[in-house]
C-alpha cells in the first residue's frame, strides 16, 4: 500500500511540473520525458501488465502522425504520448482512445478561444495529462 501512496505522489509531481513546464515554456524538455518513458516502462514490466506498452505505442503513434501533418505537435508531446499511453493502458486499452480524445477536445477547445492570435502555440501537455486522468478514472470506476 506504502508503494502505491509513493508512485502516485512521484507521478502528481511529475505531471505537476510537466503543466508547468509547458504552460510557462511551451515545450516539455528531456529531463522530464525520458526517464518517464523509462519508469512507466519499467512500472508495467514490474506489475506484469506488459499490453500496456501497446497503449504507449498506439498514443505514440497517433501523435507522429499529427506531428507529420504538422499540427503543432513536438517532440516532447510524442515523448509524454508513449508514458501516458503506458500509465492509462495499465487501466484499460479501450482508456488510450477516450484519453486521446479528451485531450484533443481539450486542444481544440483552447486554440478556438485564442484563435484571433495568429502566432499562438498550444500546450499540449497539460490536455494530454487532463486527458489521461479523466479517462483513467472513467474506467476504474
Amino acid at each position: 500500500m506504502a508503494m502505491k501512496i509513493l508512485v502516485g505522489i512521484a507521478i502528481i509531481l511529475w505531471a505537476t511540473s510537466l503543466c508547468v513546464y509547458d504552460f510557462r515554456y511551451r515545450r516539455l524538455p528531456n529531463f522530464l520525458t525520458l526517464p518517464a518513458i523509462i519508469g512507466t516502462t519499467t512500472l508495467a514490466l514490474l506489475v506484469d501488465q506488459p499490453q500496456a506498452l501497446f497503449g504507449g505505442l498506439l498514443w505514440l503513434g497517433i501523435y507522429f502522425f499529427l506531428a507529420l501533418m504538422n499540427l503543432n505537435i513536438g517532440g516532447g508531446d510524442i515523448k509524454l504520448a508513449l508514458s501516458l499511453g503506458i500509465l492509462v493502458g495499465m487501466v484499460d486499452l479501450m482508456a488510450v482512445f477516450v484519453a486521446i480524445f479528451i485531450a484533443s477536445l481539450l486542444a481544440i477547445i483552447e486554440l478556438a478561444f485564442y484563435r484571433r492570435q495568429t502566432q499562438y502555440s498550444c500546450a499540449h501537455g497539460p490536455h494530454m495529462i487532463i486527458g489521461a486522468l479523466t479517462a483513467s478514472l472513467i474506467f476504474i470506476a
